[in-house]
């Protein structure tokens, strides 16, 4: 998918860029070091895509982040690890087959109500005209980001979820 490809480059020329750009001459390069690596340190992510290559991309962008990330390929595969597992934001595609990501917010929404817990949550979809925007934030997300995905963007994104930053309803 040329979407998924698209990201694999950019994720990693940043990752390359960052590396550059943080670790001393001499130093190891095993490991990502510098903001990067500290910005979303102990931060629980369930990424939901159907889509396997973007699911491995964005994995290894918000782990190299620092992020905890866990993976679904479909949304009955996300509420099957939200039994189990409760991370800080949840990042979903919307356009998956079988149940898509508004019917998974709408489920995760009404299971958070029950539990008296909030999941902050962010749309990352192809689907960037202003009424998809409007349809996201009507079935429960807090923010929009259009495909491919900017790994900075993401990552801020993600630490102002984190944060409970109110400003961050109107990303896109």
């Amino acid at each position: 998918m040329l979407e998924a490809g698209m990201a694999a480059l950019l994720l990693f020329a940043h990752l390359a860029a960052l590396e550059e750009s943080t670790v001393p001459r001499g130093a190891s390069r095993a490991e990502p070091e510098g903001l990067l690596r500290c910005r979303l340190g102990g931060v629980r992510v369930l990424v939901v895509d159907d889509d396997e290559e973007m699911r491995d991309v964005l994995t290894a962008l918000l782990g190299a982040a620092g992020a905890d990330v866990r993976a679904a390929a479909s949304a009955t595969e996300a509420r099957a690890t939200l039994a189990s597992w409760w991370p800080s934001v949840l990042l979903s595609d919307i356009g998956m087959p079988g149940e898509d990501g508004y019917e998974l917010i709408r489920a995760v929404r009404r299971s958070a109500d029950r539990r008296g817990r909030v999941l902050p949550a962010a749309a990352l979809t192809a689907h960037v005209e202003d009424e998809d925007r409007r349809r996201a934030f009507t079935a429960g997300y807090q923010a929009h980001l259009p495909k491919p995905i900017d790994p900075d963007a993401l990552i801020g994104l993600v630490a102002r979820l984190v944060e409970g930053d109110s400003g961050v309803s109107r990303q896109h």
